[in-house]
Formats: C-alpha cells, sequence, structure tokens
C-alpha cells in the first residue's frame, strides 16, 4: 500500500464509518496530509534530474503506446530492471547501429534480399568476401560491456554533475 492509499483509507474510514470523527481527529489527519505533501515536494526537488528523464521517458511511451496506462507501466518497468541489465541492452542496440553503419560504408544495401537487384547481391557477395574479417568483428560487437559500463557511468555523473543545479 503506498502513503497515498494508506491516506485515503484514513480519510475515508474517518468520513464514513459509524465512527464520526471529533476535531482532534481532523487535524491530526491534516497534519500528517501536509507532512506527505511536504516530503513529495522535498523528493521531487532533490531529484529534478530524475523527473525530467521520467517526464520524457513518459511523453514517449505514451506517444508509442497511445494510452497513459500502458505508458505508465512500461515506465515503472525499465525501473525495476537492474540497471546491468539496461546497460546490455545498450550494448546490443548500439552493436547493431555501429555494424549496420559499416555496411553502408562498405556500400551494401539495406533492403530484404528478395527486394535487391541481382547486381547489388552479386556486388555484396563480392564486399562480403573482401571485407569478411571487419564484418564478423563488428558482427560479434566492436563495444564490449565494460566499455559500455564505463562509457555510460562517465555520461551519466557529467551530466548529473553538469545539470544537478539547474531547474
Amino acid at each position: 500500500m503506498t502513503i497515498e492509499k494508506a491516506m485515503q483509507r484514513i480519510v475515508w474510514r474517518v468520513s464514513n464509518g459509524n465512527y464520526t470523527p471529533n476535531q482532534n481527529d481532523v487535524e491530526a489527519v491534516t497534519i500528517v496530509a501536509e507532512w506527505i505533501n511536504r516530503q513529495k515536494a522535498q523528493e521531487l526537488q532533490q531529484n529534478r534530474l530524475f523527473a525530467k528523464m521520467y517526464v520524457y521517458c513518459f511523453i514517449n511511451e505514451l506517444q508509442f503506446y497511445q494510452n497513459i496506462k500502458f505508458a505508465q507501466k512500461k515506465i515503472h518497468e525499465i525501473l525495476k530492471t537492474p540497471l546491468i541489465e539496461l546497460y546490455g541492452q545498450f550494448k546490443e542496440k548500439l552493436n547493431f547501429i555501429e555494424y549496420n553503419l559499416l555496411l553502408k560504408s562498405l556500400g551494401f544495401c539495406n533492403l530484404h534480399p528478395a527486394l535487391t537487384k541481382k547486381e547489388q547481391q552479386e556486388k555484396e557477395y563480392v564486399l562480403t568476401r573482401e571485407n569478411n574479417e571487419v564484418m564478423e568483428k563488428y558482427l560479434l560487437g566492436i563495444w564490449t560491456p565494460e566499455k559500455i559500463e564505463m562509457g555510460l557511468n562517465n555520461q551519466i555523473t557529467e551530466a548529473i554533475n553538469h545539470y544537478k543545479n539547474l531547474n
């Protein structure tokens, strides 16, 4: 149960039961509610960078899913995911992009083989034989988990240090 739900339950119980609240009960609930609101404001102020990234991600997930509940669920799934797993996903995506950039730089087209003309297929066969070694290196991934973790950790801490005092 979240703090909000607990507070809603207390307010509901006091206002909807056979119990008639007195002035002390109302004052106690008011004090607790004000404390909760102050804590939330303080937490948000201390985590403004997180709040910015949360809203940015929320906007993108909302645009993708076109449903606020699904977008919110996706963000919470991401927040539950261990950081090292996200680093791994980043590594896979970056290596995929690097491989595709290599292929493009070598002269490969990005069409499905069924849509590629015979001349292009023959050209790509020759390109594959000529560049097999470098293609294999890129296919296996030029970015290692260690490089990714070190690079992302560096970028994240630099961003935190640079932007932590900005609104």
